[in-house]
């Protein structure tokens, strides 16, 4: 079988990312195919499948028609991961929740991967960086360190300029908790083949990095409606089970787990036969 992954052309240092990808093209060249990774839409693509692993959170138009003609294409259908796309409790206005917010970038991961694949002006990135570090107004921001969004006691508490951002979204803060310390959970999927793992952390936002601890658990039935209504072939939902059922926090196509070598080694092992389950 020959696959072709497909990745941005300013990607150049992919390799360096502890995507959940490179230990799943190691499996599928242990097991025979041939593997090629381009960057980039110089050279014609001809692959029995190919992987696209673009790290934007659009996928621009010029890469799904450049892999139009290519039946078997993993994610050809998640075009748009925004948060705006996927969020169930978004927060509209100053009045409208009592209860405590967290605002977050439309953009995934806090804008992060435009702001290296796409560039910004040295105007732009001063103007966040005054923004994040509070020498700004929040309302400023056009991304934000994903591992430290704001969080407010409520809505009426969120700085006025953040309701008239078109890149921020404010959403209901509906943490999972265990004992004192907060809970994030985390389905990883390719084709029928998964992951599924609860973290526990003192941060109220949770990254898999700093956590304390962590269990495998079972997926709710619930993620896999979503999974077929976003259409991902291969990705990861963060979730809590909190407010009476599951909350959907984030979606992602291009995963990375790069603070663990043996956690990445082992999503890799796990994940990498299911490229050929469903596509």
């Amino acid at each position: 079988m020959n696959i072709t992954v497909l990745l941005h052309e300013r990607d150049t240092h992919a390799r360096e990312v502890g995507y959940v990808l490179w230990p799943m093209v190691a499996e599928w060249e242990a097991a025979g195919h041939a593997v090629t990774v381009q960057t980039g839409l110089g050279a014609p693509i001809a692959a029995d499948i190919v992987f696209l692993h673009v790290d934007l959170t659009v996928t621009p138009q010029p890469y799904l028609d450049a892999v139009r003609h290519i039946p078997r294409v993993v994610n050809r259908r998640v075009v748009d991961i925004s948060k705006a796309k996927v969020t169930r409790h978004r927060v509209n206005g100053p009045a409208e929740w009592a209860g405590p917010v967290i605002v977050k970038t439309l953009l995934n991961h806090g804008g992060k991967p435009e702001r290296a694949l796409e560039g910004r002006g040295v105007l732009g990135r001063l103007r966040d960086t005054l923004a994040r570090r509070g020498w700004l107004p929040l309302g400023y921001a056009d991304w934000l360190d994903p591992y430290a969004y704001p969080i407010f006691a409520s809505s009426a508490e969120v700085p006025a300029g953040v309701w008239g951002n078109p890149a921020l979204l404010v959403e209901k803060f509906l943490p999972e908790r265990r004992g004192e310390h907060y809970c994030l959970r985390s389905w990883s999927f390719l084709g029928e083949r998964s992951l599924s793992e609860l973290y526990w952390s003192p941060f109220p936002i949770v990254k898999r990095r700093d956590a304390l601890g962590w269990e495998d658990v079972e997926p709710p039935p619930e993620l896999q409606a979503v999974r077929a209504e976003l259409g991902f072939d291969y990705g990861k939902f963060d979730y809590v089970v909190a407010d009476g059922g599951v909350v959907l926090l984030d979606v992602n196509r291009s995963p990375a787990f790069g603070h663990s070598p043996e956690r990445l080694a082992r999503q890799g092992r796990v994940l990498a036969p299911g490229l050929f389950d469903r596509l």
